[in-house]
């Protein structure tokens, strides 16, 4: 018998699956679009998964014919094996073993997904920020994208998007310990898109802001962080991230460019550019979400009260509101940002201004401009 010669490495077949789907062997190149059977394609993703792996007749017809006899499975399976062979244009890259069939060994693979796993893990052996870019640059998105509802591939996927969380963090903390700030919250903004909920993020962008000097976006990220935990699984934030926003908010820094209330009971104050920054802050991180917050001005320029009257109305109106919301005040003008509140639920803020002002003896009312910014639909 002929031993087979093996396969020269220029040879190897090289298989994206992260953010898209193709393969590559010699001079050709196959993707989604190529493909004539999608069944043969779904079916030919399941062996490169499991390549290592003897696949019986009996699990594949199982999986890709669930609703079909046994016998009419079977003969399904040998077509459409014949159809993934026919489309790769590659006779013997799936072996028959009678009652299974198996990945061709010959075939030596290089695979998006093994080589990002391989980065990953060396995590934990002081593993470089250039091997580190190499993974996040490898993770071009979710695994086999296409098969949004096949259940045999969900947990990879799962899995892999935790991994590159993971790296995205670890990249961003070397990063930061190389007070290279800027980059490192570019990676954690990366790791945001996807709406996580993971504290750690949360807490690294917050320490990056505050060594930039962003100390009302620190705060504002801390603030949106135990709003979102709070509304979504009920739980407060960490010892960690509340010790960060603790140091954050008693530096000298902050006294200088923001007045925070004392036990985080009333709205946080700060100047009128302040304001107007988390202002565009919120407006940016509330289009990824389908939260929504509402501005309110309220115009004491009509009253005749001084301005001193209305400073003191200022800061005493700061306490009525809940602690997260932003209050500012500029020319006569006390401006409020009213975090997760529409306007229909506007009506019960304007019952407690208005007892507010009557118990100051404000005879005459205020004009009041409200306005609501909403996220995605």
């Amino acid at each position: 018998m002929k031993t087979k010669e093996p396969r020269e490495p220029n040879d190897m077949l090289k298989i994206y699956g992260l953010g898209r789907f193709k393969v590559k062997y010699a001079d050709k190149e196959k993707g989604i679009d190529n493909w004539t059977s999608n069944k043969a394609l779904k079916l030919f993703k399941y062996f490169i998964l499991h390549r290592e792996k003897e696949l019986y007749n009996d699990e594949l017809v199982e999986i890709f014919w669930p609703d079909v006899d046994p016998n009419t499975g079977k003969k399904r399976l040998y077509n459409t094996i014949y159809l993934l062979r026919k489309n790769l244009e590659m006779k013997d890259i799936v072996v028959n073993k009678t009652t299974s069939y198996k990945f061709n060994e010959d075939y030596k693979c290089w695979i998006d997904w093994e080589q990002f796993l391989e980065i990953y893990n060396n995590l934990d052996n002081n593993v470089t920020i250039k091997r580190l870019k190499q993974a996040v640059e490898l993770y071009k998105g979710d695994l086999f994208p296409a098969l949004r509802y096949e259940n045999w591939i969900e947990d990879t996927r799962t899995n892999l998007k935790e991994k590159y969380l993971d790296i995205l963090y670890k990249l961003s903390e070397k990063l930061y310990e190389e007070n290279k700030h800027v980059e490192s919250l570019m990676y954690l903004n990366k790791g945001m898109e996807d709406e996580t909920y993971r504290e750690d993020y949360y807490n690294l962008i917050m320490k990056n802001l505050a060594q930039t000097g962003r100390m009302y976006d620190a705060i504002s990220t801390f603030e949106n962080y135990r709003r979102l935990v709070k509304d979504e699984l009920d739980i407060d934030p960490g010892a960690s991230i509340t010790k960060t926003y603790q140091q954050i908010r008693n530096s000298k820094l902050v006294q200088q460019q923001v007045s925070l209330p004392s036990n985080l009971k009333g709205a946080l104050s700060c100047d009128i550019d302040v304001f107007n920054q988390i202002y565009e802050l919120e407006k940016r991180q509330i289009t990824r979400s389908d939260k929504t917050f509402t501005i309110l001005a309220i115009d004491f320029s009509g009253l005749t009260i001084g301005e001193q009257k209305t400073e003191d109305i200022y800061e005493e109106m700061a306490r009525i509101f809940r602690a997260g919301d932003i209050i500012s005040f500029h020319n006569y003008v006390i401006n409020i940002i009213l975090h997760n509140m529409n306007l229909d639920k506007a009506n019960f803020i304007l019952n407690r201004i208005f007892k507010f002002l009557r118990e100051n003896n404000i005879g005459k009312q205020p004009e009041f401009d409200f306005k609501e910014v909403s996220g995605k639909k």
